[in-house]
């Protein structure tokens, strides 16, 4: 937005006309009263929230000396408030998105609310994941309905926890497919939002959920091989990171897909440079075959068909192509483990070395930090997984911590002379 000074600026300079900066200052003046208040947002969502418990607590003081009919009808009052409620904001036009996100997130509270007490009433049986999926499909049509940001993130805290319930809690059985159909129902939303809002807050935040919730439900697949995991979940990181090209934010915490995906790289490397990993990988019976097996590969290709799709392949590439060595060693090491755990080892210390160069060359430090990092994990690692004295062991410390600080001085000092 342009302030009153360089608006003057540029009528002084002949560059605009005076009836063309007041219409400039007056359309930035509308687009500002426009947009949502963040704190507003906030503090109507926790106001909602407030009243939804406090209302519950009044009524548990009473509950039991209340009739079955006085019951029934207490359980649906707060749903059909909620619903007049929602009416009214949006009514009033889809711009009050305070309004309208903190009435939707009581509606939903609402909502589960009535539904545990008419089963609390009337004794009608059921599991915890049906009452949640229930839950999330009276639920989702509000995203489209008020076009609204945190029912989206509440449908999808709501089947993320129905994808766990269901799958971890019938291992090698029972798949949550209802859970892929309400992630694949949520996408169209999520993409007009990255589209209209790419630096809004409910962006970001589904940034972070989107990736968190499917790296939680991936795990359901394991039955039988569930080693396979292990590079299924590599190439999940992998797709984090290709999307990671193209939701950039401003800080590092606005991009949810880079921080996962490369905590998933991260911590997959790290357990395959120990030889417990590659011993359990070559003790995997029918190694080729299994459901993890199949969803490894379709990961694999789904992350050159995303790649292709947002048209950041030269960018990506280093990433798509680590996810397909590190398919290559995983099958490598059922072979010759003692090998792939020695590459798996030098390829955590090159990707320290190489953030560490990097950061170095750039002058950033928290990417040569990281580098540090990498290669302390490494260190660290092989400490307890090798016959090292103690004396060696204080010494290495000593000598990589004295680089470290001696690294962040050099890079401080040079920062002040620029």
């Amino acid at each position: 937005m342009l302030t009153k000074e360089e608006l003057e600026e540029l009528v002084s300079a002949g560059i605009i006309s005076q009836e063309k900066a007041a219409e400039i200052d007056a359309y930035f003046h509308q687009k500002e009263s426009e947009r949502p208040n963040r704190i507003l947002i906030a503090f109507g969502i926790l106001g909602a929230l407030l009243v939804g418990l406090g209302i519950i607590l009044l009524v548990a003081h009473n509950w039991d000396h209340l009739s079955r009919s006085v019951k029934t009808m207490i359980a649906f009052v707060p749903v059909i408030t909620s619903q007049v409620l929602v009416g009214y904001a949006l009514w009033k036009g889809r711009h009050h998105r305070t309004l309208i996100e903190s009435t939707v997130v009581l509606l939903i509270l609402s909502v589960g609310a009535c539904m545990a007490l008419v089963s609390q009433i009337y004794n009608i049986p059921g599991t915890i994941s049906t009452f949640m999926m229930t839950w999330v499909l009276l639920s989702a049509p509000l995203v489209y309905i008020a076009h609204s940001s945190m029912a989206s993130l509440l449908v999808l805290l709501g089947i993320t926890y129905y994808g766990m319930d269901v799958g971890y809690n019938h291992r090698g059985g029972q798949l949550p497919y209802a859970y892929w159909g309400i992630i694949l129902v949520l996408l169209p939303y999520y993409w007009k939002l990255i589209k209209d809002y790419p630096k809004s807050n409910f962006t970001v935040f589904h940034h972070w959920f989107f990736p968190g919730s499917i790296a939680l439900t991936l795990g359901v697949f394991g039955a039988e091989q569930e080693f396979w995991l292990f590079p299924a979940y590599m190439s999940l990181s992998v797709i984090c990171l290709v999307l990671a090209e193209k939701v950039r934010g401003e800080s590092l915490f606005q991009n949810g897909y880079q921080v996962l995906g490369f905590a998933g790289v991260f911590i997959i490397l790290l357990l395959s440079t120990f030889d417990f990993f590659w011993d359990e990988v070559r003790e995997m019976d029918r190694f080729f075959a299994g459901r993890e097996f199949i969803l490894t590969l379709a990961l694999s290709v789904l992350s050159v068909i995303v790649s292709l799709l947002l048209k950041n392949i030269s960018k990506s590439s280093k990433w798509i192509i680590s996810g397909f060595l590190f398919l290559t060693l995983f099958v490598f090491g059922r072979y010759f483990p003692t090998i792939a755990q020695v590459v798996a080892n030098l390829a955590m210390m090159f990707l320290g070395v190489f953030y560490l160069r990097a950061g170095a060359r750039t002058g950033r430090l928290a990417k040569m930090n990281l580098g540090f990092l990498i290669i302390m994990a490494v260190v660290l690692s092989r400490f307890f997984d090798s016959e090292i004295s103690f004396v060696l062991r204080g010494l290495i410390f000593v000598i990589i911590g004295m680089a470290f600080f001696a690294a962040n001085y050099y890079m401080m000092k040079q920062k002040a002379h620029e």
